[in-house]
């Protein structure tokens, strides 16, 4: 397949800026319909081209899914619902459960399926900090590789089962995103007790998310998407027999934030009070 045409469902901020590092050779397209304008905006800038889902499904050769968790099924769903055949990329942060349901459903509809994940940000030109993970049929794993020939993302293959590109996810999910969270709470119980800037001074020498307070923010925007992940995490534990408990309280902490989505202008001071706000009116 030496010039494919991939589709990009859909082109948020991790798949647009995945859809500009795709070999210019490749035609680009994406589903326009029920997306707003902001998503419009984005796959216009990325060279993408517009078409309805049917269309889209039998032009593509490739699709790669980066859709919010708790769209998975559907967006895989609706796609071969209208016949689409070509090799499916399950691109988003769901556990492997959720993976091997659509590898089956995929390749019973006659497609093929590729597990993966993104890790990092977005992805820029001469970057090495995005991180693109593939896991199934190492042909097919090569055809998506070879659609990004930059660099960026870097690409690395895992293996050939289903569910290892999600697992590792789910893993990093854990490590890292719960761990922003927690530490937000640990921060706004040193507020309370007026010694935030020494805690912040304490964790500075550790690789850990509590000495950047500067990106609590940022987690706050993003607590919409990371609610449905956290459901998955939470599953995910249970289904290996560990303990999910603290998910479920995590769970509840990002539904406070429900106010704050996508919104970038948000400062430390109103995370960090909304979290207090929350302990007073459960005492």
């Amino acid at each position: 397949m030496s010039t494919p045409t991939v589709a990009i469902l859909h082109p948020g901020r991790m798949g647009t800026a995945i859809a500009r590092q795709i070999d210019s050779a490749s035609t680009k397209l994406w589903c326009p319909q029920g997306r707003s304008p902001a998503t419009h905006h984005r796959a216009n800038g990325a060279g993408l081209e517009p078409l309805g889902l049917n269309e889209l499904a039998a032009a593509s050769d490739i699709v790669i899914s980066l859709v919010p968790p708790a769209a998975a099924e559907d967006t895989a769903h609706a796609l071969l619902a209208e016949g689409f055949t070509g090799l499916y990329v399950e691109a988003n942060a769901i556990r492997p459960h959720r993976a091997h349901a659509l590898a089956e459903m995929t390749r019973k509809a006659g497609a093929d399926f590729v597990d993966a994940c993104v890790i990092g940000p977005p992805p820029a030109p001469n970057t090495q900090t995005t991180r693109f993970y593939l896991a199934g049929d190492r042909q097919l794993c090569n055809q998506v590789t070879a659609l990004l020939p930059t660099g960026a993302p870097q690409i690395h293959y895992l293996g050939a089962e289903d569910g290892q590109a999600s697992a590792l996810k789910t893993a990093q999910g854990i490590a890292q995103k719960a761990t922003r969270i927690v530490s937000i709470l640990a921060h706004a119980l040193a507020t309370n007790y007026g010694v935030t800037d020494e805690l912040a001074s304490l964790t500075s020498t550790w690789p850990h998310p509590a000495s950047e307070p500067e990106k609590f923010p940022s987690v706050a925007a993003r607590a919409w998407r990371w609610e449905s992940e956290f459901h998955d995490i939470s599953q995910a534990l249970h289904e290996a027999g560990l303990p999910p408990g603290i998910t479920t309280e995590i769970i509840t902490l990002l539904r406070k934030w429900e106010n704050l989505k996508d919104d970038d202008n948000t400062g430390l001071d109103e995370v960090i009070s909304q979290m207090i706000d929350i302990g007073n009116s459960n005492p």
